[in-house]
C-alpha cells in the first residue's frame, strides 16, 4: 500500500510539473509584448523598459519559469493586469461563492440521482429503468459549458417573452403621460 501511495505521489509531482510547463509556455506564446499589454498602447520606451525590468521579462525564459514556479509555491500569484489587485485576494473573495455553488449543485445532483437510481433498481427492466438510465446518460454526456449556455438562453428568452406578453396586454390608457410626473 505504501509503495502505491509513493508511486501516486511521484506521478502527481510529474503531472503538476508538466502542467506548469504547459501553462507557462502557453502564456509566453501569446502574441505581443507583455510589457506593452501592461503599460498600454500609449506607453513610451522608458516605461516599457521599467516594466520589463520590474517583472523580469529581460531574463532568459528558464529563469522566468523558475521565478514563476517559486512565487506560485510561496502563494504569490502576482497582481491582475486588469484590476491591479492581488490574484490571491481576488481568489479569496470569489472562493466562498464558488464553494457554495459547487455544494448546491452537488445537492441537486444527489437529490436527482438517488431517487432515479432507486426507481431504476426497483423497476428493473421496465420503461422506467430505460428512461432513468437514458436520462442519466444524457446528463453525464452533455458538456457543462453548453448546458449552462442553454439554461441562460432559455432564461433570457423566457424573460423576453414574458415582457412582450405583459406589453401586449396593456391598453392605451396605461401609456397616458401625467403632466405632474413628466415636466
Amino acid at each position: 500500500m505504501f509503495d502505491f501511495l509513493v508511486q501516486r505521489a511521484a506521478i502527481s509531482v510529474v503531472t503538476l510539473f508538466v502542467i506548469s510547463m504547459i501553462v507557462f509556455t502557453g502564456v509566453r506564446m501569446i502574441p505581443g509584448d507583455p510589457a506593452r499589454v501592461m503599460a498600454g498602447t500609449e506607453a513610451d520606451a522608458a516605461g516599457l523598459e521599467e516594466i520589463r525590468e520590474k517583472y523580469g521579462l529581460k531574463d532568459p525564459i528558464p529563469f522566468q519559469y523558475l521565478r514563476w514556479v517559486g512565487l506560485a509555491l510561496r502563494g504569490d500569484l502576482g497582481e491582475s493586469i486588469r484590476t491591479r489587485e492581488s490574484v490571491v485576494k481576488t481568489v479569496a473573495t470569489k472562493l466562498p461563492i464558488t464553494i457554495e455553488l459547487a455544494f448546491l449543485s452537488l445537492l441537486i445532483a444527489v437529490g436527482i440521482a438517488i431517487p432515479a437510481g432507486v426507481l431504476a433498481a426497483v423497476r428493473r427492466n421496465t420503461v422506467w429503468d430505460v428512461l432513468t438510465s437514458g436520462a442519466s446518460l444524457c446528463g453525464v454526456s452533455v458538456p457543462n459549458f453548453w448546458f449552462g449556455v442553454m439554461l441562460i438562453t432559455n432564461r433570457v428568452t423566457t424573460e423576453i417573452a414574458a415582457r412582450w406578453t405583459r406589453k401586449s396586454n396593456t391598453s392605451a390608457a396605461d401609456y397616458r403621460v401625467n403632466s405632474r410626473t413628466c415636466p
